[in-house]
């Protein structure tokens, strides 16, 4: 395989002229032939203007376009500049912000573990040289509590945000760059556990602010839309969702370029929207020609190709595909547990998907075992009433009538319908879902089984 961000043999390093070795994109927003080059001559490049100007931009940012650096160039430069500066005492100025980079660029290539011990050490640092109050501590405070959320930590993660966010409130003012940072990365957080109004309200406001200061095709103004677009999608909004991502899509292509992980982000919103709206042909080619460029772009075992994976097969499902799907996810679980966690949020409910797959496919007791598991999990981490549990509710309802339950899979079935109608609403993906298949079993009237009626308890 090519390695991920490989140029044609044809290009040529834009510092050296040469086009021998290994010639790479720089993952900024210079493409082609002007984005080219070998890693070792960015490196020297950096290193020499750090050196003669006391300017360590190089490290960071694209001398040409002025943006930072993504993939394998952020890393690799990130992890040679740290290695430099590294034996300087922690006061260093130059030493914080490698390290600053090198936490931010592992983060990236989705090493959430790895990510977070660094952040510790830079908040640590910064709290002990500047105090807990400083704009630098608060920022790197933040920062730590976004991967806390990332990797599952929710209520620790929107507890650091929320006290984060007032000090920055205070200090900065509401409209500080640093400030919306906080407040965006709050409103993810809230998205995942489930409180959506809230999480919209902030991103919203988020949204309007960014456009205000840094303009409508701004990085991160188009982040904001993207976030803003997905909780559309997850109150069932469908339309709405839908025009804001691709207008998003579309603006994010033209600044960023068609490979840049943010825009591989929205297009990755874009495919969830089309999923939960019953959109499962196009919901498959989009996953499929996003899955191309992830994988080469970003690996086959990051986080979000995973996650885009994971979808994929849910489109299968779906489409009645199940063999499909499970070929799929079940070697996706597993790389799940090593890039997440066994309970992180994504982990699970590739879980359940599998379930699912493991469930049409008469498998019955590895589906009911993996979802009772999964559910015992979710409970736990997320509450027993968020959509990701109620989902798996949904599926084990279903892998129970399958099973020869019928009594005990349709009064799951039916409480959990109940639930989602009250609290998600009819036009969810997961209430759809469940609607679907309780009326198809109550049309049907299956059968029941005394054997399963009498050894399996409810959740």
């Amino acid at each position: 395989m090519a390695s991920m961000d490989e140029c044609p043999g044809a290009m040529h390093c834009t510092i050296c002229l040469d086009s021998e070795g290994e010639v790479v994109q720089r993952g900024c927003c210079c493409r082609g032939d002007a984005g080219a080059v070998h890693l070792a001559c960015l490196i020297e490049l950096a290193a020499h203007s750090s050196e003669t100007r006391d300017d360590s931009t190089g490290w960071i940012k694209c001398s040409t376009c002025m943006t930072e650096f993504t993939g394998r160039v952020e890393i690799g430069l990130a992890e040679e500049w740290y290695s430099r500066v590294e034996a300087r005492d922690e006061d260093d100025d130059e030493r914080m912000s490698a390290l600053i980079a090198l936490a931010c660029a592992t983060w990236r290539q989705g090493n959430y573990s790895e990510a977070e011990a660094y952040q510790r050490k830079v908040y640590e640092i910064e709290k002990r040289l500047h105090g807990a109050d400083s704009e630098v501590t608060l920022h790197a405070a933040s920062n730590l509590a976004t991967t806390k959320g990332t990797r599952g930590n929710y209520v620790e993660a929107a507890e650091i945000q929320v006290a984060v966010l007032a000090t920055q409130t205070r200090i900065l003012g509401e409209e500080h760059l640093d400030t919306l940072f906080t407040a965006s990365s709050l409103a993810y957080t809230l998205s995942c556990q489930g409180k959506i109004a809230e999480a919209r309200a902030i991103e919203r406001r988020v949204l309007d602010a960014n456009k205000r200061i840094l303009g409508e095709s701004h990085p991160t103004t188009l982040s904001a839309a993207c976030a803003l677009a997905a909780s559309l999608g997850e109150e069932g909004k469908y339309i709405e969702s839908l025009e804001l991502f691709e207008t998003t899509l579309a603006t994010h292509r033209r600044v960023c370029g068609s490979e840049h992980p943010d825009t591989l982000d929205a297009k990755m919103g874009l495919a969830v929207t089309l999923l939960r709206k019953g959109m499962y042909v196009k919901a498959e080619a989009t996953y499929r020609d996003l899955l191309v460029v992830q994988t080469r772009v970003l690996g086959e075992k990051h986080p979000c190709t995973l996650i885009s994976a994971t979808n994929l097969a849910e489109s299968l499902l779906r489409q009645d595909r199940a063999a499909e799907a499970e070929s799929m996810l079940s070697p996706m679980w597993k790389d799940m547990h090593v890039a997440l966690d066994a309970d992180h949020r994504c982990t699970l409910y590739t879980a359940a998907s599998l379930g699912d797959a493991l469930s049409i496919l008469s498998q019955p007791d590895a589906a009911e075992a993996l979802l009772r598991d999964t559910i015992e999990r979710q409970t736990k981490t997320l509450g027993p009433v968020h959509a990701n549990t109620l989902r798996t509710k949904t599926v084990l309802g279903d892998a129970l009538v399958r099973a020869g339950a019928v009594t005990r899979g349709l009064a799951m079935l039916s409480s959990t319908l109940a639930l989602q109608l009250e609290l998600l609403g009819e036009t969810d993906f997961v209430t759809r879902v469940t609607m679907e298949r309780l009326k198809r079993w109550e049309a049907k009237k299956p059968a029941q089984s005394d054997d399963r009626a009498t050894s399996v308890e409810t959740v």
